[in-house]
């Protein structure tokens, strides 16, 4: 699960996220936005503070777990997308 659809489930603004990891809120909020990556400490970080219901990988690269379908809607993918040419 990515952590803006955890956050969303738990009713938790990402502020006080950031606040209860002791982290500036821009940190989450960029995260989320996709306009900064999280370092693996803290995503590791969030995979403990979700009891994993975050992984580190999916913290890291939120992108490749989600796929836009032909009406542009967002779908959480199961697995990470395979990259082109890997």
């Amino acid at each position: 699960m990515i952590l803006k659809d955890w956050l969303k489930r738990e009713s938790l603004p990402p502020y006080q996220f950031a606040r209860m990891a002791g982290l500036a809120p821009a940190t989450i909020y960029k995260s989320i936005a996709g306009t900064q990556r999280l370092s693996a400490r803290l995503a590791v970080q969030i995979e403990e503070m979700t009891d994993g219901q975050v992984s580190r990988t999916e913290a890291v690269w939120p992108e490749d777990f989600i796929e836009i379908d032909k009406h542009g809607n967002e779908q959480l993918l199961l697995a990470p997308k395979m990259k082109k040419g890997v």
